[in-house]
């Protein structure tokens, strides 16, 4: 959903960066439908094949009802993740990715908040850490919706905004399903990766799942320039900037690759007090097994940074 939500970002932002705003707004509602499809199509799949798709990577049986629970609510709130997306890719479409960030910030902090109150007042368990999420990412979506209907203007859709277009729901997959395959590349060999890990026992289980933690904060990050440069290149390549979208490239390589530098050096002086947020400090054989795994993957964040840059800008 969230490479999806990207990939069409692009689109809309072609073409309000060629000034065509109607052809923009006829793309925003194109990929709403397409939107509504695929949030079904993942709420169905997920709701129905939970606890197979649990036994598929090896789950422990004294972990399966706990996980299933957790993943079911959260499958049920597809709709909620899927909008705040979409939302936000619209409005980095048109050039405002603050806005968006700071309703991520405060659904966050709501998300933290309920956690508490479901958790420890209520005594809701792992469900109530569930629940919090949807809420919070549900928060996210109608805050986004409400600035967009008060404060963005180009987007105030006409009847004839909704009519249905083959053509734009062809251009929204086209660039929709490269980025959404990157994304969903990443996460299915962290699913395999997981599989072999449930086979080693709970120790390396609980070192990895600390340590993947600290690796998705990492991969968001980079992720960021990657997203960025997409909507960045579309808008010029709309404008025909040809020569802006290299100059905008190179920058953010550079960007990437000293970030890139930063985050590994954080892993290697800071990452021991980062897991111990996840890993009891006396759990020392599992800590330094979390480190060592994360440590040996920030070598390669480079790699990584500079591929979601030259695959997103290409894209865009």
């Amino acid at each position: 959903i969230i490479g999806m939500t990207s990939g069409m970002s692009v689109v809309i932002a072609q073409h309000y960066g060629a000034g065509n705003r109607g052809l923009a707004r006829r793309a925003i509602a194109n990929g709403l439908y397409l939107i509504l499809a695929l949030t079904a199509s993942v709420t169905a799949i997920g709701l129905l094949c939970c606890r197979q798709l649990f036994r598929l990577i090896r789950t422990p049986e004294e972990l399966l009802d706990g996980a299933v629970l957790y993943a079911a609510i959260l499958f049920g709130g597809t709709a909620a993740s899927a909008f705040y997306n979409y939302e936000a890719s619209v409005l980095r479409a048109f050039g405002s990715s603050l806005v968006p960030l700071l309703f991520l910030i405060i659904a966050s902090l709501m998300n933290i908040a309920l956690d508490l109150i479901f958790v420890m007042v209520m005594h809701m368990g792992i469900a109530g850490v569930a629940a919090a999420t949807v809420l919070s990412q549900l928060v996210s979506a109608v805050l986004c919706l409400f600035y967009m209907r008060k404060r963005v203007p180009e987007i105030r859709m006409t009847h004839e905004d909704w009519t249905p277009s083959r053509a734009l729901m062809a251009q929204h997959l086209k660039t929709g399903i490269p980025m959404a395959f990157f994304q969903s590349l990443l996460a299915v060999s962290f699913l395999i990766l997981q599989s072999a890990l449930n086979a080693l026992g709970s120790s390396d289980m609980a070192a990895y799942t600390a340590a993947s933690k600290m690796d998705a904060l990492m991969y968001q990050i980079l992720g960021a320039f990657g997203t960025a440069v997409s909507t960045f290149a579309a808008q010029n390549y709309g404008k025909g900037e040809l020569g802006r979208i290299r100059e905008g490239v190179r920058k953010s390589l550079q960007m990437t690759l000293a970030v890139s530098v930063a985050l590994t050096a954080f892993v290697y002086l800071l990452g021991q007090w980062f897991m111990t947020l996840f890993i009891a400090p006396q759990e020392s054989r599992i800590l330094a097994s979390g480190l060592r795994y994360i440590r040996t993957t920030s070598l390669f964040f480079g790699i990584l940074g500079v591929n979601y840059v030259v695959r997103f800008a290409l894209i865009g």
